[in-house]
């Protein structure tokens, strides 16, 4: 799954905040998030270790907003989610 972040200022701590809660949705997406029944503790327990790698792997993937251009900040990039 893919995330776009091309419309989004990432020199602003608002454009930083709306990547990430992006990247959490994403995650929860693709990991399947809220289907397991929380009494099943190592199902969930695998729920979230999948959400946590995948924004972590999500994150690194993002490139710095320092040192780019305003124009090319606003292109289309976008982070990929496993």
């Amino acid at each position: 799954m893919s995330v776009a972040y091309g419309d989004l200022n990432l020199g602003s701590e608002q454009g930083n905040n709306r990547l990430y809660n992006r990247i959490v949705a994403a995650a929860r997406e693709v990991c399947g998030a809220g289907s397991a029944d929380i009494r099943d503790l190592q199902v969930f327990a695998d729920e979230r270790a999948c959400e946590t790698h995948a924004i972590a792997h999500a994150m690194e993937r993002v490139p710095s907003a320092a040192g780019r251009s305003q124009s090319s900040a606003k292109s289309s990039y976008r982070s990929d989610i496993h």
